[in-house]
């Protein structure tokens, strides 16, 4: 599904483990609920997409475009957002400690001043 176009679709809660969907276009798309665990989403633009309590442990987000994108009640756990643009609106209710600790786990992960804000 590389470089796939899936922007304004509709996918809650589908399970998309491990799914290769980099440089996909996801904008606006609502995937809350969904569990992306260790999935590849290294450039894919992701602005104003729901993100709303996804599953995105282990995910590559690298140089992904996350702005405008709901990511409150997410699990990021070793979630990879190495220069990726997220918006600290987006962020919401997700932890901030736990991106702090998820850059002590492993280098390249992300913590809140690694990320550009829009």
């Amino acid at each position: 599904m590389q470089k796939c176009r899936l922007s304004s679709q509709t996918s809650t809660e589908a399970d998309l483990r491990e799914t290769d969907l980099r440089h996909a276009d996801l904008r606006s798309a609502n995937l809350s609920d969904a569990n992306l665990l260790k999935a590849r989403l290294h450039g894919a633009d992701l602005r104003g997409a729901n993100l709303c309590r996804t599953n995105l442990q282990g995910a590559d987000l690298s140089n992904a475009d996350l702005r405008g994108a709901d990511l409150d009640g997410a699990i990021l756990d070793k979630a990879n957002f190495d220069k990726a643009n997220v918006s600290r609106r987006g962020l919401g209710e997700a932890d901030p400690n736990t991106l702090l600790k998820v850059k002590e786990q492993r280098t390249g992960s992300v913590a809140l001043q690694d990320v550009k804000a829009a």
